[in-house]
């Protein structure tokens, strides 16, 4: 259930841009967080850096699709740039867990990246629905 939780930054990130996911995965981290255990110490700072990532990677595909995601090579290019915030996330997250509570580095890095496969395949859905609906009454759809 935890990877379903980044589909909505991945989603603003993708429509509105890096700095957006990035402000509504850190904002909603820091807020969950604090909502779930009434502290923010708890959590290590790398948690929060690796959210940034994870969302802002993927921002940057706005640049090249210009926030259209009417054909496959768009959607192609929103899945690749999402793996590699997925990737690059992960990597750092796995590392600071390995510092700081002295886990397998393999086995985290593993765990985290199978768990973040939900949103992967539920982006190119969300993304084919709003584009039909915010296309609605334009030029037919290239899928």
């Amino acid at each position: 259930m935890y990877g379903l939780i980044f589909t909505v930054p991945l989603f603003f990130a993708f429509e509105f841009g890096p700095w957006v996911g990035l402000a509504s995965v850190v904002i909603g981290a820091l807020l969950g967080d604090y909502v779930a255990s009434q502290s923010l110490t708890l959590f290590p700072w790398h948690g929060y850096a690796s959210d940034a990532i994870f969302a802002f990677i993927p921002g940057l595909a706005l640049l090249i699709t210009r926030g259209r995601y009417d054909n496959w090579r768009a959607i192609t290019i929103a899945l690749i740039m999402s793996a590699g915030g997925i990737i690059v996330s992960n990597i750092l997250v796995a590392i600071g867990d390995s510092i700081v509570y002295q886990y397998v580095l393999y086995d985290n890095f593993l765990g985290r990246t199978l768990l973040f496969l939900s949103p992967l395949i539920l982006l190119p859905i969300q993304l084919i629905i709003y584009n039909a609906i915010a296309n609605q009454g334009k030029s037919p759809s290239h899928l």
